[in-house]
């Protein structure tokens, strides 16, 4: 990418920082940014009017944050009078990235005040970096000759001994996930209050590797009674922590579904990322065939 529109872009950006959504068109400076702009309104609205969880969305307001020089990624947190409403992480599409006004893709979105890289939880030190990746998600911080990772949703430090992983979000073809175009033509809430995944041990015992299809997951997601917990577990640091998620909503954006896990409020992950660093967890008797 030229220097030049790096720079543009990054000024364009400021432009719009707590602009209210539906006033954002003023700041089309350029097509770059009136292509994001207006990518955020139109996912704003399909998550408003499919689900009630996000009806607080529609006279919202964004603000908008660069995650890292050159990284290509952006969170946007949805706002009511300064309250953080939600959040939305933003790339650029990997066929369109060179494009003048390239597409962007939606790899996660959730509800909630606590939303990720919260400036409340953000460490002091100015050589921070932020960096994007799922639950893997934090703030790196160089401390001699190594680091120091700051969970990017909690807060919390990382183990000295633990190591993040190899990007898997980045991975992810951009074809599965959310794109202008898609449609949310289902959305279906299991649990509307956050809930701890230790309230019930069952998922414990009855964690299996056992091959299943997206299609296979979806049934059987989709065929469960309202308020029995079901247990994401996704595998981080080379496979040493095991980091359990109650599922609380199911999108399905066209064929592909996003899982709404509770982490201190909702965060909507694509399915063909959760597959690849953990499992949901059968503990019913409505076991996948």
């Amino acid at each position: 990418m030229k220097l030049r529109s790096l720079a543009s872009r990054f000024l364009l950006l400021l432009l719009l920082f707590s602009l209210p959504s539906s006033q954002a068109h003023a700041a089309q400076e350029g097509p770059w940014t009136a292509a994001f702009t207006q990518h955020i309104q139109t996912w704003m609205k399909k998550l408003e009017e499919k689900d009630s969880q996000f009806k607080a969305w529609k006279q919202a307001s964004i603000e908008i944050q660069a995650l890292g020089p050159g990284s290509h990624e952006w969170l946007v947190t949805i706002k009511e009078k300064d309250k953080p409403l939600g959040y939305m992480i933003v790339t650029e599409s990997q066929e369109t990235a060179n494009r003048a006004t390239p597409e962007f893709v939606l790899m996660e979105y959730g509800l909630g005040e606590y939303t990720l890289f919260d400036q409340k939880l953000a460490p002091k030190d100015a050589k921070a970096e932020l960096y994007y990746d799922g639950f893997t998600s934090y703030w790196r911080i160089p401390i001699a000759d190594t680091h120091e990772y700051i969970d990017a949703k909690s807060g919390e430090k990382f183990p000295a001994r633990l190591k993040p992983d190899p990007s898997v979000m980045h991975r992810i073809a951009s074809q599965k996930l959310v794109d202008k175009e898609a449609q949310l033509t289902l959305s279906r809430t299991l649990l509307s209050t956050e809930t701890d995944p230790f309230s019930r041990i069952d998922w414990l015992t009855a964690r299996v590797n056992r091959p299943t299809t997206q299609k296979q997951e979806l049934t059987y997601l989709l065929t469960q009674k309202p308020n029995e917990p079901i247990v994401v577990t996704a595998d981080l640091f080379e496979k040493e922590v095991m980091a359990p998620f109650t599922i609380g909503t199911v999108h399905l954006w066209d064929n592909e579904p996003y899982i709404g896990v509770w982490d201190s409020g909702l965060r909507f992950l694509p399915y063909s990322y959760i597959e690849q660093v953990g499992s949901i967890v059968h503990t019913s008797s409505n076991h996948v065939k």
